[in-house]
């Protein structure tokens, strides 16, 4: 049995790549057109003030192009696979579904009233794995009841 559970992009490639450019046009366009008013008496305390927050927003862009990561779960037979990709590399973690102790569909609240939601696996060694929050509730109660199927799958073959 190979089945994909859920696919979660938080951020697209072509976003990301917007981001960097963003990011590093912010930082290069101010850099360029100050470049020269270090040389004027009286105004290095402000120029230096404006390069430091354009670098500050330039490098806030560019940190979320490279921090941004994509979350897939899979399953592989008897073995739940998570798998975070990333600019910075790629981490796979796989685990048997006996493993496993607990499938919760949680229920988590951002900032005003609008609730997400998230599917938290909690392993028997303690190990906690949640997906990105979504608003899609009904995503995340699929992905949840398909990993608890195939847990029960697994248990009814023994």
């Amino acid at each position: 049995m190979s089945a994909t559970v859920v696919v979660t992009s938080v951020l697209p490639v072509t976003a990301r790549s917007v981001l960097a450019v963003a990011g590093a046009a912010c930082i290069a366009a101010t850099t360029w057109e100050l470049r020269d008013m270090f040389a004027v008496p009286g105004t290095v305390g402000l120029t230096a003030l404006v390069l430091a927050a354009a670098w500050m927003a330039g490098g806030g862009f560019v940190l979320a192009a490279v921090l941004a990561d994509r979350h897939r779960w899979s399953l592989q037979g008897d073995h739940l696979e998570f798998e975070w990709n990333s600019l910075l590399g790629v981490q796979r973690q796989s685990h048997r579904l006996a493993d496993i102790d607990r499938v919760e569909l949680v229920e988590l609240t951002r900032s005003g009233d609008r609730k997400t939601w998230s599917v938290e696996v909690r392993l028997r060694s303690g190990t906690v794995f949640m997906l990105p929050p979504s608003e899609d509730r009904g995503r995340m109660a699929q992905a949840a009841s398909t990993v608890l199927e195939a847990m029960m799958d697994t248990c009814a073959r023994r």
